[in-house]
């Protein structure tokens, strides 16, 4: 009897073993790649912070100046219609209404033209760069985090496309639709000088992508809570 059981004790205690072991390396490889992703997204974070920061700053100096410019277009209105009942001659009427309205207008195209003040903004490590310009091997992305949002299925029915495919069609049509070209290379480049409405622009990109890599993320922490469900 022994020599029955003993070999088939034995054989399940082998495979067993080894697939605790295959277990505990695919759970390591998923724990790798889960650190490397939040990682990546705090980055990601990081570069939100930085751009609303430099936004909020444009954004307070744009309020104060258009309290200034409201201020002067007050004045120069108010100026402009009581100069007739405080000038006698008709020549100096004409020449204070005509410099007032000038002024009033200038001052109106100020206050419309107010938020393309900009300011000098650089990212020598620019995440979104990898993505735009689809690179075979990623510069700043970590290998396996880079896989990760490249990996294709051709598997499945339809087909799955790659997450960065995905979000640069997104953008192609979306966000960047009436982009310039020279706004385009700001945006995936080192950087430059923003204006708000750019800066803006910065802001909803990096909070896309750190979005799809913490989706990416939590798929993994079900494909782990799945492979501990096999082997109970």
């Amino acid at each position: 009897m022994d020599t029955i059981i003993y070999p088939f004790l034995k054989h399940w205690c082998e495979n067993k073993i080894k697939q605790l072991e295959i277990k505990e390396s695919i759970t390591k490889k998923i724990l790798l790649a889960q650190n490397l992703l939040n990682a990546t997204a705090e980055e990601l974070d990081c570069e939100v912070y930085r751009a609303a920061r430099i936004h909020d700053y444009l954004s307070s100096l744009g309020s104060k100046r258009n309290n200034s410019l409201t201020i002067a277009a007050i004045f120069s209105g108010t100026t402009t219609g009581i100069a007739p009942l405080i000038i006698s001659n008709q020549k100096s009427q004409n020449t204070v209404v005509i410099a007032g309205s000038a002024l009033s207008a200038a001052l109106g195209i100020a206050l419309l033209t107010n938020n393309r003040k900009k300011v000098s903004f650089y990212h020598q490590r620019n995440l979104l760069a990898d993505l735009w310009n689809n690179s075979k091997n990623a510069n700043y992305f970590p290998t396996l985090v880079w896989s990760i949002l490249t990996m294709e299925s051709s598997e499945e029915n339809p087909p799955t496309q790659a997450v960065s495919t995905l979000l640069r069609k997104r953008w192609t049509l979306l966000e960047l639709s009436e982009t310039a070209d020279k706004e385009t290379k700001l945006l995936f480049g080192k950087g430059g000088y923003y204006t708000q409405d750019l800066l803006s622009l910065r802001m909803s990109l990096l909070q896309q992508l750190s979005s799809e890599i913490r989706l990416q993320n939590i798929k993994l922490i079900q494909l782990s809570n799945a492979i501990g469900d096999l082997s109970k």
